[in-house]
């Protein structure tokens, strides 16, 4: 009996072990992914490219990263635990959201502020608007 549970035991490390272990590693960078410095620029640019707030609007930037500058228009919690930041030029509209996953340092943008954003570009078609969701990071522009 004790061999059978020894054999068993073993064979679930096996079988789970790799599972654990490549959750624990996945953990492990997501946390220091997630701690990257907003202080390189370059970086963040390379990965998450500038992009004309209108192209983004209008749903015609085809690449899955953007960054964008903006006026923040309104700042809304929605039930789901994200953060709505409607961003604006003047004209425009762009939703950007800031998931619980992803928390940011600095929390989330004011109302007034010039920020720019960056994050993963889609087409929401529930709401039918062009989006950043996730916001990977955000700063103050002047």
């Amino acid at each position: 009996m004790s061999d059978w549970i020894i054999t068993r035991a073993m064979a679930a490390f096996f079988a789970l072990g790799p599972v654990v272990l490549s959750g624990l590693f996945l953990s492990l960078s997501l946390r220091d992914e997630d701690k990257a410095p907003p202080e390189e620029p370059k970086r963040i640019a390379e990965l998450y490219p500038p992009v004309p707030f209108a192209k983004v609007a209008d749903g015609k930037w085809l690449r899955p990263r953007a960054s964008i500058i903006g006026v923040v228009k309104d700042v809304n919690k929605e039930s789901d635990g994200d953060w709505h930041i409607a961003l604006t030029d003047g004209g425009k509209l762009v939703v950007c959201e800031i998931i619980p996953e992803l928390p940011m340092k600095q929390g989330h943008p004011k109302k007034g502020d010039k920020i720019r954003i960056w994050g993963v570009c889609r087409e929401d078609k529930w709401h039918g608007w062009f989006e950043l969701h996730p916001v990977v990071g955000w700063e103050i522009v002047k």
